[in-house]
């Protein structure tokens, strides 16, 4: 069985996601969070069983037409039994004149994956943004004024309260982050 994850984060005054498909295939929300300061920068966790093919659209709907941009990261995780959520975290992060950043701390089951989410919105630039304890899949600056950062880690032991930290970010205008993790 083959899930794909598809990670996003909006920068909207007031646009929200409504929907996401992959292939045609509707996907389910994992997890999401509207952001605060306020609340331009909105992040979500997608997801959706997709048997077959090895490319497809990805298609997401909002609410309106979005005011500043939109990123987004597609997983594959393939398993005999497929995936489930095992868990899932929606957070604020802090720190608005300095580089600041957001601390996960999740339980992925043995055979499990999880994936992280962080965008910020801001007045000034911003650099780039930093993982540490996960594989940084990629790093969207659409400007000098938004981020979206990405991020996943996969394992064979079970991790309890494993600590997952992206930092580096500077939001003034917005800042949200999301993740899930899945078992076996």
């Amino acid at each position: 069985t083959r899930v794909v994850v598809v990670s996003i984060d909006i920068n909207s005054e007031s646009g929200t996601i409504s929907s996401v498909t992959v292939g045609g295939i509707t996907a389910t929300l994992a997890v999401g969070h509207a952001g605060v300061n306020p609340s331009r920068a909105r992040t979500a966790i997608y997801y959706a069983e997709v048997p077959t093919g090895t490319t497809a659209n990805v298609v997401v709907t909002t609410s309106e037409t979005l005011d500043y941009w939109i990123a987004i990261s597609v997983y594959s995780m393939t398993g005999s039994a497929g995936y489930s959520v095992d868990s899932t975290t929606a957070q604020d992060f802090t720190d608005d004149t300095t580089p600041g950043g957001v601390t996960y701390t999740v339980n992925v089951p043995a055979g499990g994956a999880a994936f992280f989410v962080a965008g910020a919105a801001t007045s000034s630039s911003l650099g780039d943004a930093t993982w540490t304890n996960a594989t940084e899949d990629a790093l969207s600056v659409p400007g000098s004024y938004c981020e979206a950062a990405f991020a996943h880690l996969t394992t064979a032991t079970a991790l309890t309260s494993y600590s997952v930290q992206v930092g580096n970010l500077s939001p003034d205008f917005g800042h949200g982050s999301c993740s899930v993790s899945f078992a076996p």
